[in-house]
């Protein structure tokens, strides 16, 4: 399970997209166990100017809740 969210999250991030929201709520398991990250409503890419503050703290990176920019390794 840990690998189909990895490969997903990698998928993201070649394409240059900032989740910044991921969270065992927005992965999603079929029957066969395969996983796959869902809920893009705060993704960005990661080129753009993003807001801060947004996600859901408790899975948020120490970093962004200090107040630093969003990158593909607070993800």
């Amino acid at each position: 399970m840990m690998y189909g969210a990895a490969k997903g999250m990698n998928y993201l991030h070649r394409l240059g997209i900032i989740h910044r929201d991921l969270k065992t709520g927005n992965l999603l398991v079929d029957s066969d166990w395969s996983v796959s990250v869902a809920d893009f409503g705060l993704s960005r890419v990661s080129d753009k100017l993003m807001t801060r503050g947004v996600g859901t703290p408790i899975y948020t990176a120490p970093e962004v809740l200090a107040g630093n920019s969003y990158t593909l390794k607070a993800d």
